[in-house]
């Protein structure tokens, strides 16, 4: 005769000292994973916008043609909002200034959160010559998150060759430094 195995569960306190180290152990953790959670969107953000300079520079290689980054504003014009779509287009004219939508290479819309800058010496927008290097000044990108820390931020600067870069120096503390020398800032 086959006996009947006997399963027996947890006790009612057992149950809450689980609950309890598990509540505990999540409180413990939980500074860790929102300070990783926005590491990773520092990267993702920058790789991002890694990215689109990139794609903006092959782009004035491959058609030959002076190329623009920029947010549009109303007018089809460079604005300054860089927390608006922004797009890369043909400018053989050097306008900055999107006459036919079939210019357009691509727009791309910005991160929901934090705070996109541009800065450069004179210009509010990224051209690339045929030649892959830039037209104009040097800049650079700043992402910045909501919550204005600093050391969270993506900084990219954009050389004369029209290479871009994410700033790789760091103060102790983890600021991006500014290729002057000066660590980042996020108002």
């Amino acid at each position: 005769m086959n006996k009947i195995p006997s399963y027996k569960g947890l006790t009612l306190p057992e149950l809450i000292m689980v609950m309890a180290i598990v509540a505990i152990l999540t409180l413990i953790s939980l500074p860790n994973l929102t300070q990783l959670f926005a590491a990773t969107q520092s990267r993702r953000v920058g790789n991002e916008l890694l990215g689109l300079l990139s794609f903006a520079r092959h782009e004035a290689i491959r058609s030959g043609r002076l190329v623009t980054l920029c947010p549009l504003n109303g007018l089809n014009q460079c604005g300054t909002d860089w927390n608006q779509p922004i797009t890369i287009f043909s400018d053989p004219a050097n306008t900055k200034h999107l006459a036919d939508p079939s210019q357009v290479a691509l727009t791309f819309k910005p991160p929901t959160s934090g705070r996109l800058t541009i800065a450069s010496l004179t210009r509010k927008s990224f051209q690339f010559r045929s030649n892959g290097m830039t037209f104009g000044d040097l800049g650079n990108l700043t992402w910045c998150p909501e919550t204005g820390d600093a050391r969270l931020a993506s900084h990219l600067v954009v050389s004369r060759g029209g290479r871009a870069r994410q700033s790789q120096n760091r103060l102790s503390d983890g600021t991006p430094i500014k290729a002057n020398g000066n660590p980042v800032q996020c108002l």
